[in-house]
């Protein structure tokens, strides 16, 4: 959409890295790893649902597990990477960044893992939940501090999933360093 500088997307699943791959060749200036960012190196695993886009480390919650799409079809073991032990490979020395995680409910494992090479990053984009839609979620509320700890204050807050009863349970939320 008119971006022009580089771009690293870090894609897990391996029928979704295929197309990922095949849109990063296409610009040249975007490269494609097939790693899942977490707290831990070594292996995870991904809870893929029938819907891919609501696939989770984390499990469903009980409220949510009677919506189409959102129940798991299979648990597969994926690769998994800190940013803390990958940013010196996908950044130069003096480079600075903006993180947009998409990672379902696990955002603060993510945050967790990054470690010092937070500091690296100007912006960051990130799903909060109001109401947690995976266990072991936080909501809104904790991840809030959370990211003011680590030198983020919000800039832009959006709505984008709703209830059926039309109450707000997911925020696009936008950060910039404080």
């Amino acid at each position: 959409q008119g971006f022009a500088g580089r771009l690293v997307s870090l894609e897990p699943v391996a029928e979704a890295f295929a197309v990922l791959t095949g849109l990063a060749a296409a610009d040249g200036a975007w490269e494609a790893v097939c790693v899942a960012a977490s707290d831990v190196d070594g292996e995870i695993t991904l809870n893929v649902t029938g819907d891919s886009r609501s696939s989770s480390v984390l499990s469903r919650n009980e409220r949510f597990a009677d919506k189409a799409g959102w129940a798991p079809k299979e648990s597969r073991p994926i690769a998994a990477r800190r940013l803390d032990g990958l940013i010196d490979g996908l950044l130069g020395p003096e480079e600075r960044a903006f993180l947009k995680l998409d990672v379902q409910g696990y955002e603060r494992h993510v945050l967790d893992g990054a470690g010092a090479a937070l500091a690296r990053f100007e912006a960051l984009e990130l799903e909060l939940s109001v109401t947690p839609l995976y266990e072991g979620q936080p909501g809104l509320v904790e991840m809030l501090p959370l990211l003011a700890d680590r030198g983020f204050r919000p800039v832009c807050l959006e709505p984008i999933l709703l209830d059926d009863d039309g109450l707000l349970m997911e925020l696009d939320g936008l950060f910039a360093r404080a």
